[in-house]
């Protein structure tokens, strides 16, 4: 398992990965490795309700909106998903990677709609009854939610592709 450490910040030395997202800059950087003991108690103790027996092959922590969460990731086992969790412990969202051919009616059609001929590269369901989306459009990836309902919760971000042919395998 490795833990990730994810920060904000205006200047950055010495960090492992650097990014930009609508909020600023973001770090990645190793907190602790291959342990349960750099988390807090109630971190973990949700975790493991949640996946029972299976440890995360990677955990970040994040600063989402002033508010510290821990994301982990499980690749193995019954599914693959994401669980965020906060610093208290309280769950926040859990996010299963499903087919496209998976998602429901009112999904497909709200997608075939909004964006005919989309690819779907991945595919996640969330217990919060929405559905996470990344999909490439006339060249562009873009990512968008859409309730089960069918209804569109967010407006995409797009982002130019310059390798067509890229990630061809992680079609969903």
């Amino acid at each position: 398992m490795k833990i990730t450490k994810t920060v904000q910040a205006m200047a950055i030395a010495g960090a492992g990965a650097i990014g930009l997202t609508a909020g600023g800059i973001w770090v990645s950087q190793t907190v602790a490795a291959d342990d349960w003991a750099g988390l807090p108690a109630g971190v973990r103790a949700t975790l493991e309700a949640q996946r029972p027996g299976e440890i995360p092959s990677e955990i970040e922590q994040e600063n989402e909106d002033g508010r510290v969460v821990y994301e982990a990731e499980y690749r193995s086992g019954a599914s693959n998903a994401d669980i965020t969790v906060d610093a208290n412990g309280a769950l926040v969202v859990v996010k299963t990677k499903i087919k496209a051919k998976d998602l429901p009616e009112a999904v497909a059609k709200s997608l075939e709609v909004k964006y005919p001929g989309a690819k779907v590269k991945e595919a996640e369901s969330t217990n919060l009854g929405y559905y996470e989306l990344d999909l490439r459009v006339d060249g562009k990836k873009v990512e968008i939610i859409i309730q089960a309902d069918g209804t569109t919760k967010n407006n995409p971000e797009e982002d130019d592709a310059d390798d067509e042919g890229e990630d061809e395998d992680d079609e969903a």
